[in-house]
C-alpha cells in the first residue's frame, strides 16, 4: 500500500485516524481536486487528525472533515458522502466527498503555505502560496495519488454515488431531484414522517430527523421510550402499547422481565406498522449525576442500535429518548443522542436508515443540535 511520506521508522509508526477531504472547484478555467502543501514539501487533500485521546464525547470523523476543510481553506460545507477508507503507514484515511461553498483561501501560510488544483492528469495548478513557497517543487503524496485515482475511476463508473449530500442542514443550498435519493434508501423517505424532515447522509445509508407520529412510522422496527419494568407508560410508551395491541405487548413484555437502565429489549411489533420493537430504556435525570445521565443515555441508543444489528433490522425509528416525564433537558439530550447515532452507523454500515420522529419543540431541539454538533463556526 502506497506511504504518505518517506520515513525511516515506518514500521514502527503507529497509523494515525485522519479524515481527508476530496473537495472539486474551479480555477483558471479549469476544474480539479482541492490540495494542499505542508510544511515539509508535499501535496495532500485538506483533512485533519481525529484525537483519540480526547475526552468523550469525541468528535465524530464527518465533524473532523467538515471542520478541517473551514479551518484550512476557509470554505463552508454544506453536503458530502463517505467515500472510501485508505491505510498508509502513518495514517488511516477516512475519505469524505464534500461539497462546499466559498473561495479557497490560506488561513494559516506558516501551516498550509500553499493551495493548488489537482488535474485529472495529476499536474497541480497553484491557487495560492506564500512568498518563500516554489509550488513547482511541492510533490504529490503516493497516498493522494492513490486516493485521487481511486475517486476519478469511481467517478466515471458510478457517478451518481458522489453526488448525494450527506450532511445536508436545514435551508442549505443544495439542488434538488433524483439525485437527492440515495441508494437502497425507501423510496420515499418521507411518506410516514410528519409535516417537516431533514434528511443527513451517513455513506449509504440515511439519518433523518422529522416531525410525526412514532407510532405510524413503517420501518423495520420503532423504539419505545420504556421504563425498567417494561411496563405501560404514558407519553411514547403509552401510545406505542395501544397501538400494538396492549394485551398482547404487555404480555410479551412480561415474559421478559424487565430491562436495566441504559440497555434494551425486542418484542414483535404485533398491530404496529414496523416488525419490531426496541425497548430502550434511557435514564431518569434527576436520579443519576449528569455525567453518568450522559453515559446511560448513550448507552440506550447503542444498545437499541446492537440489538437491532444482531437480529438483522436495518430501519430504525427512535423517539427522544429520557426527555419526557424522566426529565432530561432536551437541549443536552439531543447532542447526545445524535452523536451517539451517527458514530454507530459510520462504524456499522448494515444498519441502513435511522429517523428521529419528534414532536414541535423537540424537533427544533433536534434540528439546532444537528446544525452544531462539533462544527465550530456554524455550517449554513
Amino acid at each position: 500500500m502506497p506511504h504518505t511520506r518517506p520515513s525511516t521508522h515506518a514500521a514502527r509508526s503507529p497509523r494515525h485516524q485522519r479524515a481527508t477531504v476530496l473537495v472539486e472547484v474551479a480555477g483558471d478555467g479549469t476544474q480539479g481536486l482541492l490540495v494542499c502543501a505542508d510544511t515539509d514539501g508535499f501535496w495532500w487533500l485538506p483533512g485533519g487528525r481525529w484525537d483519540p485521546t480526547a475526552p468523550a464525547p469525541r468528535e465524530p470523523l464527518l465533524a473532523t472533515a467538515v471542520r478541517a476543510l473551514s479551518t484550512t481553506t476557509g470554505m463552508t460545507a454544506y453536503g458530502g458522502v463517505f467515500f472510501m477508507e485508505h491505510r498508509g503507514n502513518h495514517h488511516v484515511h477516512h475519505v469524505f466527498v464534500l461539497q462546499a461553498t466559498g473561495t479557497p483561501t490560506m488561513t494559516n501560510d506558516r501551516e498550509i503555505p500553499a493551495l493548488g488544483l489537482c488535474l485529472p492528469d495529476r499536474r497541480i495548478i497553484p491557487l495560492a502560496a506564500a512568498a518563500s513557497v516554489n509550488p513547482a517543487r511541492i510533490r504529490l503524496t503516493s497516498s493522494c495519488r492513490h486516493i485521487i485515482s481511486t475517486y476519478d475511476q469511481h467517478k466515471a463508473e458510478q457517478p451518481e454515488r458522489l453526488v448525494l449530500p450527506t450532511f445536508a442542514l436545514p435551508d442549505a443550498p443544495i439542488p434538488r431531484g433524483a439525485a437527492d435519493q440515495p441508494p437502497d434508501a425507501p423510496s420515499q423517505p418521507s411518506r410516514t414522517s410528519g409535516n417537516h424532515a431533514v434528511q443527513v447522509r451517513i455513506g449509504t445509508a440515511l439519518l433523518e430527523l422529522c416531525d410525526g407520529d412514532i407510532v405510524r412510522q413503517d420501518l423495520d422496527a420503532v423504539v419505545n421510550a420504556a421504563n425498567e419494568g417494561l411496563h405501560t407508560g404514558s407519553g411514547v410508551c403509552g401510545a406505542i402499547h395501544r397501538a400494538a395491541g396492549a394485551r398482547e405487548l404487555a404480555a410479551a413484555c412480561r415474559q421478559i422481565g424487565g430491562c436495566p437502565v441504559g440497555e434494551a429489549r425486542l418484542t414483535p411489533g404485533f398491530k404496529l406498522r414496523a416488525r419490531f420493537i426496541l425497548h430502550a430504556v434511557g435514564p431518569r435525570y434527576t436520579n443519576q449525576h449528569p455525567t453518568a445521565s450522559a453515559r446511560l443515555l448513550a448507552s440506550a441508543y447503542t444498545s437499541s442500535l446492537r440489538l437491532a444489528r444482531t437480529h438483522g433490522i436495518r430501519s430504525i425509528a427512535f423517539p427522544s429518548l429520557s426527555t419526557g416525564v424522566f426529565g432530561y433537558p432536551i437541549a443536552d439530550a439531543a447532542p447526545i443522542a445524535l452523536r451517539t447515532v451517527m458514530d454507530y452507523m459510520q462504524r456499522h454500515p448494515e444498519i441502513r436508515h435511522v429517523r428521529f420522529v419528534l414532536r414541535h419543540a423537540s424537533f427544533a431541539a433536534y434540528q439546532h443540535a444537528l446544525q452544531h454538533l462539533d462544527v465550530p463556526g456554524n455550517i449554513q
